[in-house]
């Protein structure tokens, strides 16, 4: 029991040391956990970053469809999180309207309106 006991402090004083280290040191994060790679920018595919991550052009519109994105055109900014997520920015144009956007339209039209 006492070696059970041994061994699962020495593996949580490991894990908090790496975490530590990791917090502290920000080489030996890149290091242990990568860094993000661009794969579209300024709405061009850079294709050096799909080969370095063995992304074919079926696999990253598979991931452009996951993330509700039917045209890679629309598309100015991706980039593949450390954590193997894409993150996605549209273009300014393709950007969906929030509430507040149609809400000062709303305000725009009414105001022009004669009374």
């Amino acid at each position: 029991m006492w070696k059970t006991f041994g061994t699962a402090t020495v593996l949580i004083l490991t894990v908090w040391l790496i975490r530590t280290l990791l917090v502290r040191y920000a080489s030996l994060r890149v290091l242990w956990i990568g860094k993000p790679i661009p794969i579209i920018v300024n709405g061009k595919v850079e294709l050096s970053a799909m080969k370095s991550l063995n992304l074919t052009d079926e696999g990253l519109n598979a991931q452009l469809r996951t993330a509700g994105i039917n045209d890679r055109d629309d598309v100015e900014c991706a980039t593949m999180e450390s954590s193997g997520q894409l993150s996605i920015r549209l273009k300014p144009h393709k950007v969906p309207a929030t509430k507040q956007d149609i809400e000062q339209l709303k305000q725009l039209i009414e105001s022009r309106l004669p009374k």
